[in-house]
């Protein structure tokens, strides 16, 4: 503006362009999925790409191949598109895999196949119907087995094995037993046997009894086992039976329980073995020293028996019985046996070492009792402790006034006794008194 006020004007135009695309784009990860189930396709879904913008809010993320779609086998790339209000455009890939993991589905999967072999066959020719399979994926389906049919199989149980393999590897199996049975001859006319057959895979075999021998087919001849050396398998004799043999022993000797040995059960025989023995003690001694005669034996095995024997001739034996024995044993182990006893008599009676002299003593005045005492007999016996000893009296015992026997019996094991007596005598009071003469008078004539 000048000082007249007149104006000019100058003017240009602003322009501000959006040529910056989308911030960011989430695309969804690679995706992985088997086929339906006996389809060779797959529908798979995914989460929609979230998109940030810069500026304003952009138009809906759009993908060339919708979410939920069908996809076929194989590797498929999708491409997500996201544009701003500016035809700003944004893009991401990511890829959706479909994979088939169905196995083959098999038909005619047979379980068991019997056939049977004819007479004396141990083979035979099978035929069954195979299996087939077909795949969701329509590829051809490659099969191996390790048996085909038909097969001439031997007579037994046999598996084949069907595999079944698509074009992505996945496997099935169809498992069938055949079983060819084994055609028994001796069941039927075709065996002549004597004795038993013996149905074998494919054939069959006569088979004879214990001691027979075979001969024409099917014939069964008697063995004679005592023929080789007059006794066979027998300890002694050998008697012949049909289809066996029996074996015998000479007397004296007794089959063992494998009926072929013989084994000696005769005791060996015994002289002079002696009677039973009773004797006496000497005196002054314990015990007694006999003799007797040694017994003797002979044995049917013509060896001589080993003889044992519990005491000897000539030992000192204590009183009482005591058992002799004489134990023969020939090399069979057969025993016989001597036994006598032997009886040592005590007939010696104990010996008494004191018996108390006779005890004179008197009684207190007015007193027609009193006490007396002395030392007990003594007594030993040569067979040792004495059983009994009784008294008719005991030291410190009341007497009467008066001449008292004081009998002491001493008995040993074998009732044998000795006996010690002695005399105990009580005297009353003295007195010069009438009623007193009486008692002195009766005391003198004791």
């Amino acid at each position: 503006m000048d000082s007249p006020e007149n104006v000019a004007f100058c003017a240009f135009i602003v322009t501000v362009i959006d040529d910056n695309k989308p911030i960011t784009i989430d695309c969804p990860l690679d995706v992985s999925q088997s086929t339906d189930l006996g389809l060779p396709t797959a529908t798979v879904s995914w989460n929609t790409p979230n998109v940030t913008y810069n500026c304003d809010v952009g138009q809906q993320v759009v993908c060339d191949v919708p979410s939920n779609s069908t996809f076929q086998l194989g590797i498929t790339e999708v491409t997500c598109s996201a544009t701003d209000s500016s035809n700003n455009i944004m893009t991401c890939i990511f890829t959706v895999t479909v994979i088939d993991t169905e196995e083959p589905t098999i038909d005619n999967c047979l379980e068991h196949v019997t056939t049977s072999a004819g007479p004396k066959q141990n083979t035979s020719i099978v035929n069954w119907l195979e299996p087939s399979a077909v795949d969701n994926s329509g590829d051809s389906v490659r099969m191996v087995s390790t048996i085909r049919a038909p097969s001439r199989l031997k007579v037994g149980v046999h598996r084949a094995v069907y595999l079944f393999t698509d074009t992505s590897g996945n496997m099935a199996f169809c498992n069938l037993t055949i079983t060819i049975e084994d055609f028994d001859e001796c069941q039927t006319q075709f065996a002549a046997c004597d004795h038993s057959c013996l149905n074998e895979p494919g054939t069959y075999r006569c088979v004879c009894n214990s001691g027979y021998g075979s001969g024409d087919i099917g014939q069964c001849i008697d063995i004679d086992e005592c023929a080789a050396n007059g006794t066979g398998e027998c300890d002694q004799e050998c008697i012949n039976t049909d289809g066996s043999f029996l074996c015998q022993c000479s007397s004296g000797y007794t089959l063992t329980p494998d009926g072929l040995s013989c084994t000696d059960t005769e005791v060996p025989n015994i002289f002079g073995c002696p009677e039973n023995i009773t004797t006496s003690i000497e005196d002054g001694n314990t015990a007694a020293r006999v003799k007797w005669n040694l017994p003797s034996a002979t044995d049917n095995s013509q060896i001589p028996p080993t003889m044992n024997s519990t005491h000897n001739p000539g030992e000192y034996f204590t009183v009482g019985d005591s058992n002799v024995e004489y134990v023969f044993t020939d090399s069979s182990g057969n025993r016989a046996v001597c036994s006598f006893t032997i009886t040592v008599l005590d007939t010696l009676p104990p010996e008494i070492k004191y018996c108390p002299d006779n005890v004179t003593i008197f009684a207190d005045p007015g007193e027609n009792s009193t006490i007396v005492t002395w030392f007990p007999p003594l007594a030993t016996d040569n067979s040792g402790p004495l059983s009994s000893i009784t008294s008719t009296a005991r030291p410190r015992q009341f007497f009467q006034i008066g001449k008292t026997e004081v009998v002491y019996v001493f008995a040993d094991l074998f009732s044998n006794t000795a006996s010690c007596a002695f005399y105990v005598t009580v005297i009353g009071e003295f007195c010069f008194w009438a009623m007193c003469c009486k008692q002195i008078l009766s005391l003198s004539s004791i």
